[in-house]
């Protein structure tokens, strides 16, 4: 469901600044998965939006991340990843650290080297060690 400017109701909560409460109850609705890697008219998804001056709330994008842990890993229309926007903005160091600590290169629980590494992220952690000033 979109509204008239072609908005899911994640992007509107976002948008509006509605407030972590209110993502938190659209992100446990049922069948959500279908919206929730959505991205807007500029080609960012939710937690791109939050990162941003205008929509940013800290509570809101912890919100996110921990309902959406794998968009630490998706970088916006321009190829910025989230940990550089944060970084760039100069965030919260708890938001970076959250952004940093879901995207670990490796499955600190996992008991053998195989299922151990996480092929999809560690995007965070090359940018904070080789690019980040």
């Amino acid at each position: 469901a979109r509204n008239s400017m072609s908005w899911t109701p994640l992007m509107c909560g976002v948008k509006n600044r509605a407030g972590w409460q209110v993502l938190d109850v659209i992100l446990t609705q049922e069948n959500i998965e279908k919206i929730m890697f959505d991205t807007d008219e500029n080609g960012k998804n939710i937690l791109q939006l939050t990162l941003e001056e205008e929509c940013y709330d800290p509570p809101s994008t912890l919100s996110i991340l921990k309902f959406l842990p794998k968009l630490v890993t998706k970088p916006d229309f321009s190829g910025a990843l989230p940990i550089e926007t944060a970084c760039i903005r100069g965030l919260q160091q708890e938001i970076i650290m959250a952004i940093a600590l879901l995207d670990l290169p490796i499955d600190l629980d996992a008991n053998d080297e195989i299922t151990r590494n996480r092929e999809e992220f560690g995007g965070s952690w090359w940018y904070l060690n080789c690019e980040c000033d």
